[in-house]
This record gives C-alpha cells, sequence and structure tokens, in this order.
C-alpha cells in the first residue's frame, strides 16, 4: 500500500491510497477538535442490468421491463436480491451467454422478497473476491405497463407546436382497485392523461392516453424524459408502479440528409516515415469543406487523430447551403483524420483523409474445420478471431452453395487492434443430401483506405449425409482461464513439491479433467 499527500491546507488534508491488497483496510485519525472524514474509492469493476419480461419460456422470448417487475412472472440478469437494510435476501445461480453473448450473464427467477436490490458476486483476475451492489430499490407489484407498439405514435416524435398522444397498456394482475394517473417530464410538454383514473379487476386491462404538447420553438434533436405514474390514491403517495419514455423533437417532414462532406486537399506523404522515430517531425495537411441543404449545419468536428489540430471557419448555427471549410494538420506518427459533421437534427456527415493505408490481418481458430449434419439440421461452428491490422468496423460473410444456408454471428462488428472477439457459423441444410461442401468464412473491412478489401479466415467442409449415417457431434462453445503463481520451479532428487492453481469456466457448465505431463 502506498499513500501520497494530494492536498494539505489548515482546514483540509486530502491524501490518496494506492496499490491496495484485498482484504479489509482500517484508518487511523488524529486530529484535535471536531473532524468530518470523506472516503472515495474507484474501481474499474461494475456490471449493468435489464429486468426481462419472460412472455414464452418455451422459446426464450423476452421483453424489457419500464417500471417496477410484476409479482412471479418476471427474469432479470445477474445475481443476489439485496434487502432495504442491506442484509443478502436470497442468491441465485447465473448462466453464462455463449459466444458473441459471453459476456453477458442470465438467470431466472422468482423474488420471494417485495422490495430488494441487486447485487454481484465474483472473482477478479487475481482470484480476489468482489461484491457490487446498484442502488436503484425494486418494488414488486401488481400493475403492469407498456407502450402500444402498434399505435402510429410508437416512433415517440413530436413536432413544434403540435401534440403527441402516447398509448400505454395498463394492466392489473391483483385484486380489483382503483388507480390513478399522472404523467410528467422534464421539458414540460406535458399535457393531460385520459382518463385520470379507472378501477380494474383482476386480469383487467386499460389504455391510457399521456398527451404532449410541444412549444413552437422548440428545438429540433431536443429529448425529453416522459415519466408516467400509476398510484392507489389520489394524492400519488402509494405509487404502484411506474413507467419512463422518452419523446425527440422532429420536423413533420424530417431531413434525412448528413451534411456532405468533400475533402478538397492534401498535402504531404507518410510514406517510408510511419512507424518509425523520425514521423514525429514530419507534417501532413489536409482541407475540408461542408455544405447542409436541410435543416442547417450544427458542428464540425475530427475523429480518430487526439494529436492534431483542426481549424474550422467561423460560421452561424444552421448554415444552409453556405460552404464551411476547415483544415487539419498532423504529423506522420499520427497519419489518418475523420471530418465530421452534424446538422440540427442529428445527421451526421464523415470524410476521412489517411496517407497510410488501414491494414487488414486476422488470426481466427475454428473449433472445427469438417462438419456433417443430416438433411434439414443446423449447426453451428464456434471460432474466435483476433485483429491483427487496424481498428476498423468489419462484416463477415460465408460462399453461398445451394445445398446449404449459413451465416455468421455476429454478423459485423468494431475492433481495435489486438482486440479479440468470439462467434459462431450457423450452418443449416436446406434438406437434400450433397457432396463435400467448401465454405469460406471471410472478413470484409467496411474503410475504403485499406491494402486489401477481404480475407478468408478460415475454411469449413460440410456434408449433408443421410438419416442412418452418423453426424459431427453438436460443438460446444469452451472457455477455461487458469491463473498460476509462477512457471517455473524447482524441484530436488526424492523431495515433492506442490503447486496451486486456479481455473474458472468462462463458458457454459461442463465436466473437465486434468492431466499432467513432464
Amino acid at each position: 500500500m502506498q499513500k501520497r499527500v494530494i492536498s494539505t491546507s489548515n482546514k483540509l488534508r486530502i491524501i490518496e491510497v494506492t496499490s491496495l491488497v484485498s482484504g479489509s483496510l482500517e484508518l487511523t485519525v488524529s486530529c484535535r477538535g471536531p473532524y468530518t472524514l470523506q472516503v472515495t474509492g474507484s474501481s474499474p469493476i461494475d456490471f449493468t442490468y435489464q429486468l426481462l419480461d419472460v412472455e414464452d419460456m418455451e422459446r426464450g422470448t423476452t421483453r424489457r421491463v419500464v417500471g417496477n417487475p410484476l409479482r412471479e412472472i418476471d427474469a432479470v440478469s445477474n445475481l443476489t436480491l439485496v434487502g432495504v437494510d442491506g442484509t443478502d435476501l436470497e442468491t441465485f445461480n447465473i448462466t453464462q451467454g455463449e459466444g458473441f453473448y459471453q459476456n453477458s450473464y442470465y438467470v431466472a427467477f422468482i423474488p420471494s422478497s417485495d422490495t430488494f436490490r441487486l447485487k454481484v458476486t465474483g472473482l477478479d483476475k487475481s482470484g480476489a473476491l468482489f461484491q457490487r451492489v446498484k442502488p436503484t430499490l425494486f418494488t414488486l407489484g401488481d400493475v403492469k405497463l407498456s407502450q402500444n407498439v402498434d399505435n402510429s405514435s410508437s416512433s415517440n416524435a413530436i413536432v413544434p407546436g403540435e401534440s403527441l398522444e402516447l398509448e400505454i397498456n395498463v394492466k392489473n394482475t391483483g385484486d380489483p382497485q382503483t388507480l390513478y394517473f399522472t404523467a410528467s417530464d422534464d421539458l414540460k410538454y406535458f399535457n393531460s392523461t385520459n382518463p385520470s383514473q379507472g378501477i380494474l379487476g383482476k386480469n383487467d386491462t386499460l389504455i391510457l392516453r399521456v398527451s404532449l404538447l410541444a412549444p413552437g420553438h422548440a428545438a429540433y434533436g431536443v429529448t425529453s424524459t416522459v415519466t408516467v405514474v400509476v398510484s392507489q390514491n389520489s394524492d400519488f403517495t402509494q405509487l404502484v408502479n411506474f413507467m419512463v419514455l422518452f419523446v425527440t423533437v422532429a420536423s413533420k417532414d424530417p431531413d434525412l440528409s448528413p451534411p456532405s462532406c468533400t475533402v478538397t486537399n492534401q498535402t504531404g506523404s507518410c510514406a517510408g516515415v510511419y512507424g518509425k522515430p523520425e514521423c514525429v517531425s514530419s507534417t501532413w495537411f489536409a482541407h475540408a469543406m461542408f455544405i447542409d441543404v436541410g435543416e442547417g449545419l450544427l458542428s464540425i468536428t475530427s475523429r480518430e487523430n487526439r494529436n492534431g489540430t483542426l481549424r474550422v471557419a467561423a460560421f452561424n448555427r444552421g448554415a444552409v447551403n453556405t460552404p464551411i471549410t476547415t483544415s487539419f494538420t498532423s504529423n506522420c506518427c499520427h497519419p489518418k483524420v475523420i471530418f465530421a459533421g452534424l446538422d440540427l437534427v442529428g445527421n451526421m456527415g464523415t470524410c476521412s483523409v489517411s496517407l497510410v493505408p488501414d491494414i487488414l490481418s486476422f488470426s481466427a481458430q475454428s473449433n472445427t474445420t469438417d462438419v456433417s449434419l443430416h438433411p434439414g439440421d443446423t449447426t453451428k461452428v464456434p471460432f474466435t478471431l483476433t485483429n491483427l491490422g487496424s481498428k476498423g468496423s468489419f462484416s463477415f460473410h460465408v460462399t453461398k452453395t445451394s445445398s446449404l444456408i449459413s451465416y455468421v454471428v455476429p454478423f459485423s462488428l468494431a475492433l481495435d487492434t489486438n482486440a479479440s472477439a468470439a462467434g459462431q457459423v450457423v450452418i443449416a441444410s436446406r434438406g437434400e443430401t450433397s457432396e463435400l461442401e467448401r465454405l469460406s468464412v471471410k472478413a470484409v473491412s467496411q474503410s475504403d483506405t485499406v491494402n486489401i478489401k477481404e480475407v478468408t479466415l478460415f475454411v469449413i467442409q460440410v456434408s449433408v449425409l443421410s438419416k442412418g449415417q452418423p453426424t459431427t457431434p453438436a460443438l460446444k462453445h469452451v472457455r477455461l482461464e487458469a491463473v498460476v503463481p509462477s512457471n517455473d520451479f524447482s524441484i530436488k532428487p526424492g523431495a515433492n513439491v506442490e503447486v496451486n492453481f486456479t481455473v474458472t469456466n468462462l463458458a457454459s457448465t461442463e465436466t473437465f479433467s486434468f492431466h499432467v505431463s513432464c
């Protein structure tokens, strides 16, 4: 543990403590007279969550829960339930997602307590225990709120000077009761609710209409947070449930065209110096021009180069049909830039400059390269890949054949240099036996300035066999992480040595055996 005095005075002393080890930490304060003590900690470990209403347990279809969950029918991701006083109520086992979703965890449960918080418990990479609690307090109820997505206003866009009506389905799953309704929003667009109250029997449903009115001067692109509240009394002190919606101000005739961007000039060369020490002394310049023909230009910024200098000619907010010039200068250690122009309604236009081409290069490994299946069956081939080239966005394609349906999950993703990801090749037979098919799995760059447009990651050989023939067994996604104190040990003749290690299963539940070889 190390400590450093950040600030000191007659009334205040701030000390930073770093290099902490796992376990409890005791603080001792010596002071003459009264004092206050504030301890603030920071950690890179956190979690996010979503409550999911399971609508079909057979198919596993879910819908995100808005407001508080109902009794007995909800699912939630991750955890332990924590009471109001901070005590643990009950703990549920979690299941890790597979493939593209391997960093997500899932658990279905029915809480026995009506009021709870969510807590995650786990081990960090060093094997130390960590716990994280979310402050949100959930209260189970009998009233479910959901927006009517079949309504024409389900886009939640409101036009300046006009009204918008939101339809909310209110369902009572408990005993008959009288419910009261109101709403509010942070921009004060709320006008009325209809009805303002209603009597609902068990499993009864009514449609609540929430009316909003935007002023004529409302700015395009501004979003207001609308909160719909249901209570058991008219003064709204006995809250039953709530729902949060977002309404965005938009034009009646929406501007869907982004500002146009054109690179007008660039000077300098980074050939032969990029990636070398002398890159810092080589400078390049680029000039671009933006024009917006819609609602008007809002801002011009640069991306993917924080080390250069952007200069933008002065212009009035909302400039229409007016050329706006901009320039950027940097050294050859950072040979790229993206000019980005944003209009008043959120459309973005970009153009890019690169003094060196992007590099497309991957290391990929599939769980198998030979697959057999029966007519009409589907199989999945898990794989991992590492981006050995430039940061970028990539899509994935599989060879098309007449006898197979095949695609990659995820269809596309963005990867930093040296970043890794996992995916699956889904292969389905169209229903007939076939000769050996060769499927090439390729990564395609979304960049226009790249050394090559696409690369082959790996090839899978697929056979569709008759029903009587054995096929490739279902493949599982296996991912283990091992922590060993040291990789080098010494042992004297005739002596024994014991090595302790920790293995963490980062995929689905499975039985493993361990073997030692010398």
